[in-house]
């Protein structure tokens, strides 16, 4: 056999898979982008708070002397958030892509509970002020199909600016303060629908853990303090979201 006939035999083999080739591997390779919308049921948890005095307040001070849980019943509630969002990724095979998403909320309320029920909504994150993000890592168990469940996994991300306080009884007078940068774990799960070669849709859900090492809580009137620490802070965040995709 001449090597001139198996070139030509293996050339018509490898025409012949070609399509085939591509068809099994229609996005490796490829960057996407997908623009969305999502809704937040966030769960704010943390130990028992502890209480630092000013001297100046000596009195008060012999009250609680001794008692780092002063303030029992303190409680902090967040309602629903709706956010948009992107994500960025890239198709590393036609299973496993790398992704970044990021979300920005409008403005987020924080409720009183406890002995902070009075103050009702007392503060906020305005928009851009909270934005939390998921890099992770996704996998597709049937590439080949136009409706493609999927999963992923990856680090979470929450950087967090000060809480502006709201309520005018107490402006000026307290405040509210969280770590800048705090991180955690999320997972997701969902389906993808193509819809042309380059354009799709997504519908998942997703649940991030974020840890919040501390926030304070200050209070600052007639030349005296209250500082109120709530440690050990996680915030729990389910979502749902929607989305429409690009590959380039």
């Amino acid at each position: 056999m001449s090597l001139g006939y198996k070139f030509r035999r293996w050339s018509t083999v490898a025409a012949m898979l070609f399509p085939l080739i591509v068809q099994a591997n229609p996005d490796a390779g490829k960057f996407y982008f997908i623009a969305g919308s999502a809704l937040i049921y966030p769960d704010l948890s943390y130990d028992d708070p502890t209480v630092t005095l000013d001297k100046k307040i000596p009195v008060l001070g012999k009250l609680l002397k001794g008692n780092k849980t002063a303030i029992p019943g303190t409680a902090i509630d967040i309602p629903d958030i709706s956010l948009i969002g992107g994500s960025l990724g890239y198709q590393i095979t036609e299973r496993f892509a790398i992704e970044a998403v990021a979300g920005i909320p409008g403005s987020i309320d924080f409720i009183g509970g406890g002995l902070l029920a009075p103050l009702g909504h007392f503060a906020e994150f305005k928009t851009g002020e909270f934005i939390p993000l998921l890099f992770n890592i996704l996998y597709r168990p049937f590439p080949n199909q136009a409706f493609r469940p999927y999963v992923g996994a990856g680090p979470a991300l929450a950087w967090i600016r000060k809480a502006d306080v709201t309520n005018p009884l107490v402006d000026n007078v307290l405040s509210l303060e969280f770590p800048q940068l705090n991180w955690g774990w999320g997972v997701q799960a969902g389906v993808q629908l193509d819809v042309t070669d380059q354009w799709f849709m997504r519908l998942d859900a997703k649940y991030l853990r974020v840890y919040v090492d501390e926030i304070n809580l200050k209070i600052r009137a007639l030349d005296q303090s209250l500082d109120i620490a709530i440690p050990n802070g996680e915030m729990s965040m389910p979502l749902l979201s929607f989305g429409i995709g690009r590959t380039f």
